[in-house]
């Protein structure tokens, strides 16, 4: 019973040290798609406003 503790212990600390640089992608991955989400609302602010502006020179 104590070996299959030790061993759960050993699997806890690896796992711990094997998922430090896959934080640092993730990190890298949430900056990226944060960019993304901010140039996509960008150009769905842009499209909207034209369309806007579209409908309101037909109006005229």
């Amino acid at each position: 019973m104590e070996e299959e503790y030790s061993d759960m212990e050993l699997n806890e600390t690896d796992s711990l040290a094997s998922t430090t640089p896959l934080f640092g992608v993730s990190l890298l991955q949430l900056v990226v798609s944060a960019s993304a989400i901010t140039l996509n609302t960008l150009v769905l602010v842009v499209g909207l406003l034209r369309i806007k502006g579209s409908i309101e020179k037909r109006s005229d």
